[in-house]
Formats: structure tokens, C-alpha cells, sequence
């Protein structure tokens, strides 16, 4: 059985489902104050650089 891997999309973070089969991921819209570029793993929420600040969901970048 062959599993196509995917990228996360931006403005969302992944990890693997609890539960769920190999492969399988979780998106979920990243948290204002922070953006998530396409890719992104729980880990790797990135928060607004100093000075700035993002009031909605979803953000993907520090420039949007």
C-alpha cells in the first residue's frame, strides 16, 4: 500500500492524529499571534515578530 505524502497548508499546523492511521494528519488553524507558513509541524508555530501582531486565525506569514 503506498501512502502520498502531503504538505501542510499554510496558515495550519499538522501532526500526526492520534489514532489515527500512518499518514494521517490533523490541520489545525494556526492561533492569531502567530503565523504558519505552509509545512508547518506543532512545533514550529511561529509567533509575530516583535512589534507586530496578528488579530485573526490563520495567519501564513509575518508580512500578510
Amino acid at each position: 500500500m503506498q501512502i502520498d505524502c502531503k504538505e501542510c497548508p499554510a496558515g495550519k499546523y499538522c501532526y500526526p492524529a492520534p489514532g489515527a492511521a500512518v499518514g494521517a494528519i490533523a490541520g489545525i488553524t494556526c492561533p492569531p499571534g502567530y503565523f504558519c507558513p505552509a509545512g508547518s509541524a506543532s512545533y514550529s508555530v511561529n509567533p509575530c515578530p516583535i512589534g507586530t501582531y496578528g488579530e485573526t486565525a490563520g495567519g501564513y506569514s509575518a508580512i500578510t
